[in-house]
């Protein structure tokens, strides 16, 4: 746009311009033209340029890459963009994406000049501030288009804009904030009335300021005190300069090394004021102009230099916008001032390292030496240590050879002979820098292709090769006086042998891979199918075979390559190893180079001096001293850029160059240290070809690969020596970035103080870091140490970044080293310090109280320790009194009841005998005495299994009426008796079936309807039942005992729950009992988790609330335990046959009685003992086995399980435990025993005939 607009305001000028210069311009054209032997690399918005459009660069003190384009500023590390754009609704940050010019301060600010403001770059805390204009307000922009920024040795900051010349001072306040001032050059000077654009500004040594204007030039001094009132010397067209200006739009302002002014004007022009007039008062001073010359060299009538640098060399490096890059010197010479050395480098779009557009906008020159040119297609950078490898005397030569495969390269003279695999023959005439070619040559009758991948100059000066199926050797004054043309009657004259399989090994010349000749002049031949010599004196082509062929043996024939050293050794390379020729002898000697020499594949040899190269196929280079026989192997592990082998050089300074299938590398051969170049450090290529290379005379070397040749002087091969910044670019907390997500604090603290605290919980870090190294900086190697975690530096290779994963409390230093791409390291470390603040119990206060409570908890551990121990003392006294409790009730209930079951065994025995009237009185007293004993008997033992938690409820489904019934049936007889009313009622809304224990169920309501008889002497007893209320599926069902009795006084009607106690003292002498009902009711009650309560009244009966909590029954109960009719029963067990084991001669007395009684037919026998009921149990078959526990010599239980160890049928045999022996252990015992049921003592006889039918039935199912 600039360009167009200087155009459009001076046309006529132009014109005029044009006609002087256009002789000169047409007689350059013939001459001139796009020189792009210069390597560039491009980058763009493929890579992560914001665009590609590119409008300036500079270089901060970090080493970061700062360019400025259409769409936003961008920062390069080398390999990644970071891009900053205007984001919209922001009034603070970016409020333009284009960029006219970059600056950094002193104080490490990034400036910014923007079409929409000026805006600074704040590096610590990674934001942006933009100042706008406001003519209203003192102290700021007048205009907010930016065309420049300089700043002057007093650390001001000047802005030019399209409104002016404003100069920028800071204030850093109390509180570390910075004021920036911006002083308005007084608005009545003609620097501000007339001179709107300030297109840009130059500070010299002497203090003077050099202004670029949109109407001239500006010079005055920038140490004068008032500084805003300045004078400046004007230099225009309104003057009479000698030579003056032609325009006076000046838009860029340089000071050579030599203190010489250069300024580029928008007319096209370029001029240059002499060091030694530059201060000279106006009128006095003399511009010079190089445009003509310009046009002339780069052969465009309007070249537009729009942007120019000097390097150390001196060299200028121009943008010509539209042109391309030119590069030149400019060399005073008497009184005028002349360009030399003129380059332009052009786009070339078959060219990917040409540069990346014509139309260029900026260059820059960084402190490697590296040149950035902004252009409209990206940013090009041209390093001047990648150009190594395409310069030189020989650089013409790489450019002349087409893109074709080279497979062998020879010298003579000034020749240099190229053999190509698809395009013929080559030669290049080094003095008149003439490329010839022979695609094929005619022998004999027929025309050949030049195919062969060998070619060889032997001190014969005869060139041989292979052609079709011929091996030729041509002389080479012949071959050099052959005319390249296609006149197919033209001959050459040669040697030409045919090869045949009688003749020649070979079947074709494409098979030659290598030609030699040793000491002797013998030419040898190394192919597809073996070796072969020509001998010169005797003219024949001989065959050297390696092996010999046997039924057992069938190795390869091909031979790779053949090098014949000045020490008369052939060395011969094969798919089968390396081998050496003894002509004495006429036989091969195998050299073992490693445990698997037989898969070697040797394909380049080289001797040099009392050292033997070998190139392998695979396994890299070998290095053999001849005289020690000592091998050192060189691999990819050491270094080598690839172990594929496929040409060796050396060169004068002890390096060895080996080209492989990726780049080059460069063996030092003293301490065998390797430094690998590939494209990256300006190959052409990086796949080469075997053997195919030349060391020249003048030691420049060449080298084949597909696409033609590379040459270069390895002397001329520098290593890049600049030492680059290493700088951490990002430092990731669990994922979130210090740098860009806000962390300000994070971000400040690593910059200023270099140290970071974490918490425990953000222990994880990863660290991003890169070495400012542009040239190749994928190369660029790293090594860091995080002290405290690493206990050496970790050779991090190119990886730019360090992961850390649950770092431990405390504090750790990260020293990060980086070197450029040819390990030329920083040694300054960037470094900051770690620390992981431990949690509150890792503190060394904590640790301490926690030591504190330790010894406190330990104190009262121990102290707890010895309470327990007195504590499991008494409780072991308790437990051995429970026991003793519990075996002494145990004992009591058998001893009690033993006597008991003979009691009331007997006493039905006489009732069931048609006693007198008088008797049948004594005998009833006798069993209600008897019953009141056993519930007695049965409370205690209930309570103390209650409080000893052995008691388990049950979960089955069973029938609540059921239940009911059958208190009802118990007590019906005895309510009537006392002539008592006995009522029991179901509501309808409680489930037919429930789930829970029923025998608990019965218990419970039993003792409470069985006191509520025994305290009512008229009236009724009612028992009712119904559903109190339902949640989630449990039903709260209702148990209600309502008498008419004496009632129960308010104080007393918590006590009765208690074990052993009742209202009054009198009351067991007048009802009767225990006082244990109550208590196991409530104690059940419990169990279910339900609830028992009274509501009495003394005199007005009682009423007696269970609430217990049930699931409904989803099946029916099983209905095992109906009514059997007790016809039914002795009908069943009619004629069996049981063994009675009982010690008590009573009870054996009242169960023979009984059963002989009640069953017809029936057989008993009796054992007194366990040991005697075994005995009879293995003679005899019984039906069942009626078994007493405690016995003498052998218990029931040992009993049992001897008889269930018989043979069958023996053992099948059904036992049925009767003892005395009540408590639910003793019941388990008996079915971990082998027993099939059990019946206590004193038992009932219809319970007893159901048990046994029941034993009966199942066994007869089974």
């Amino acid at each position: 746009m600039k360009i167009i607009y200087a155009m459009l305001k001076d046309l006529k000028h132009m014109i005029k311009l044009t006609a002087l210069i256009l002789p000169l311009f047409l007689l350059s054209m013939h001459v001139n033209g796009g020189n792009n032997h210069l390597n560039f690399v491009n980058y763009g918005i493929r890579d992560g340029l914001s665009t590609d459009f590119a409008m300036c660069s500079m270089q901060d003190s970090r080493g970061f890459i700062w360019i400025g384009t259409k769409d936003g500023l961008n920062r390069f590390d080398g390999i990644n963009f970071v891009k900053y754009n205007y984001t919209p609704g922001d009034t603070v940050g970016l409020q333009s994406n284009l960029i006219n010019c970059l600056l950094e301060d002193n104080q490490g600010n990034i400036w910014i000049g923007t079409k929409q403001g000026l805006t600074v770059y704040n590096y610590y805390t990674n934001d942006f501030k933009t100042f706008l204009k406001n003519p209203n307000k003192s102290g700021q922009l007048k205009d907010d288009n930016i065309l420049c920024l300089k700043m002057d040795q007093y650390k001001r900051l000047w802005v030019g804009t399209v409104g002016g010349l404003v100069i920028c001072e800071t204030d850093t306040q109390s509180n570390g904030n910075v004021k920036y001032n911006f002083l308005y050059l007084n608005a009545e000077l003609p620097l501000n009335r007339e001179n709107k654009n300030i297109w840009d500004l130059h500070f010299d040594k002497s203090d003077y300021a050099w202004v670029g204007t949109s109407t001239g030039l500006w010079r005055f001094k920038i140490d004068n005190s008032d500084l805003l009132n300045v004078k400046p010397d004007v230099f225009n067209s309104g003057t009479t300069e000698k030579s003056g200006t032609q325009r006076n739009e000046i838009w860029k302002i340089l000071e050579d090394k030599d203190g010489h002014i250069i300024l580029l004007s928008f007319n096209n022009m370029m001029d240059v004021i002499s060091s030694a007039e530059k201060y000279n008062k106006p009128g006095e001073l003399t511009f010079h102009h190089l445009l003509p010359a310009l046009i002339s060299l780069s052969g465009h009538a309007y070249p537009n230099p729009y942007s120019i640098v000097q390097d150390k060399d001196g060299y200028f490096w121009t943008c010509l916008n539209s042109v391309g890059l030119s590069k030149f010197k400019i060399t005073a010479k008497r009184d005028n001032f002349i360009i030399t050395d003129f380059e332009l480098f052009k786009h070339n779009r078959y060219d990917r390292k040409s540069i990346s557009n014509d139309i260029t906008n900026y260059v820059d020159i960084d402190r490697a030496g590296s040149v950035w040119i902004c252009t409209i297609t990206g940013i090009s950078a041209m390093h001047p240590i990648l150009q190594q490898f395409s310069s030189g005397s020989l650089s013409s030569l790489t450019n002349k050879i087409p893109e074709t495969i080279i497979t062998a390269i020879e010298e003579s003279g000034k020749h240099i002979i190229i053999n190509s695999l698809t395009s013929g023959l080559f030669i290049y005439n080094r003095e008149t820098n003439e490329l010839k070619n022979w695609p094929w040559i005619r022998l004999g009758n027929n025309n050949y292709e030049f195919g062969s991948r060998a070619i060889k100059i032997d001190s014969r000066n005869n060139v041989w090769f292979a052609a079709g199926r011929k091996l030729v050797a041509v002389r080479l004054n012949e071959l050099l006086q052959f005319p390249q043309t296609k006149d197919s009657t033209l001959k050459i004259n040669c040697k030409i042998f045919e090869l045949s399989d009688d003749e020649f090994i070979g079947l074709y010349s494409s098979v030659i891979f290598k030609i030699d000749e040793d000491r002797d002049g013998n030419i040898w031949f190394a192919s597809g199918r073996g070796l072969n010599r020509y001998q010169y004196e005797r003219n024949i082509l001989e065959k050297m075979p390696l092996f010999v062929k046997t039924k057992n043996f069938s190795p390869s024939n091909i031979v790779r390559t053949v090098h014949c050293d000045k020490n008369g050794n052939i060395w011969v390379g094969t798919d089968e190893g390396l081998f050496q020729f003894n002509e004495q002898k006429s036989q091969y000697e195998k050299i073992k180079l490693s445990s698997r020499n037989h898969d070697i594949i040797v394909h380049s040899l080289l001797t040099e001096g009392k050292k033997l190269y070998v190139g392998t196929d695979g396994l890299g280079i070998f290095i053999i001293n001849l005289y020690s026989d000592h091998i050192r192997n060189i691999t990819q592990k050491d270094g080598l850029a690839n172990n594929v082998i496929q040409s060796i050089e050396a060169d004068q300074a002890g390096y060895l160059w080996c080209s492989t299938n990726y780049g080059i590398s460069r063996i030092n051969t003293k301490d065998f240290s390797i430094l690998n170049f590939d494209e990256k450090d300006g190959l052409d290529e990086v796949s080469f070809l075997n053997q195919a290379s030349l060391t020249l005379i003048d030691g420049n070397k060449i080298w084949g690969h597909s696409k033609g040749v590379s040459v270069f002087k390895p002397d001329q091969i520098k290593t890049n020596t600049y030492v680059p910044q290493v700088g951490i670019t990002d430092i990731k907390i669990h994922g979130s970035s210090i740098f860009s997500d806000g962390n300000e604090s994070f971000r400040k603290a690593i910059i200023d103080e270099k140290e970071i605290r974490l918490p425990f919980s953000k222990n994880s870090i990863e660290i991003n870091f890169s070495s400012l190294n542009y040239i190749s900086p994928e190369k660029n190697n790293y090594t860091y140490q995080l002290k405290g975690y690493d206990d050496k530096w970790v050779d991090n290779k190119h990886r730019r970044f360090a992961l850390f994963a649950n770092l431990d409390p405390g504090e750790y230093i990260f020293q990060l080293k980086g070197s450029n791409n040819h390990s030329v390291w920083n040694e300054e470390t960037a470094s900051f310090k770690l620390v992981i603040v431990p949690p509150f119990y890792k503190t060394w206060w904590f640790r301490g109280m926690l030591a504190l409570v330790i010894t406190t908890v330990i104190l009262l551990i121990n102290r707890a320790r010895i309470k327990n121990i007195e504590l499991r003392k008494e409780k072991e006294i308790a437990l051995k009194t429970t026991e003793l409790k519990e075996q002494f009730l145990a004992n009591m209930s058998h001893e009690i009841r033993t006597p008991l079951n003979a009691i009331v065994g007997m006493t039905r025995l006489l009732r069931d005998k048609n006693p007198r009237p008088d008797q049948k009185h004594y005998l009833e007293a006798i069993t209600q005495s008897s019953d009141n004993l056993l519930v007695i008997i049965n409370d205690i033992l209930d309570i103390s299994k209650i409080e000893a938690g052995k008691i388990e409820l049950e979960h089955t489904s069973f029938l609540v009426r059921k239940v009911i019934k059958g208190v009802y049936n118990t007590f019906e007889f005895k309510a009537a008796e006392k002539g008592i009313n006995l009522i029991t009622h179901v509501s309808d809304d409680v489930p037919t079936y429930l789930i829970g224990d029923p025998v608990r169920l019965s218990q419970i309501l039993l003792n409470l309807v069985s006191n509520a008889i025994k305290f009512t002497s008229q009236g009724d007893v009612k028992l009712f039942c119904t559903v109190e209320s339902v949640h989630n599926e449990i039903y709260n069902v209702r148990f209600e005992v309502i008498d008419s009795g004496i009632g129960i006084a308010p104080e007393n009607q918590l006590k009765i729950f208690e074990s052993f106690t009742q209202e009054r003292s009198d009351t067991t002498r007048i009802y009767g009992g225990t006082g244990l009902g109550l208590a196991i009711s409530k104690k059940l009650v419990e169990m279910h988790q339900g609830q028992i309560s009274v509501r009495s009244q003394p005199e007005k009966g009682a009423t007696f609330i269970c609430v217990i909590p049930y699931k409904k029954g989803i099946l029916e109960a099983p209905k095992l335990d109906e009514q059997i009719p007790i016809s039914d029963l002795k009908q069943a067990l009619r004629g069996i046959k049981i063994l009675l084991v009982e010690d008590n001669e009573f009870n054996r007395m009242v169960a023979m009685d009984t059963l002989h009684e009640e069953l017809e037919n029936i057989e008993i026998d009796i054992a007194v003992n366990g040991k005697e009921a075994v005995e009879k149990a293995a003679k005899t078959q019984y039906d069942i086995v009626l078994m007493d526990i405690q016995m003498p010599e052998m218990n029931g239980y040992d009993a049992s399980r001897m008889i269930r160890t018989l043979p069958t049928p023996f053992s099948n045999v059904r036992i049925m435990a009767m003892t005395a022996s009540a408590l639910q252990d003793e019941v388990s015992r008996c079915y971990d025993n082998g027993m099939n049921d059990f019946i206590a003592k004193p038992f009932v006889k219809s319970v007893l005939l159901e048990k046994m039918y029941t034993q009966m039935i199942m066994h007869a199912i089974k």
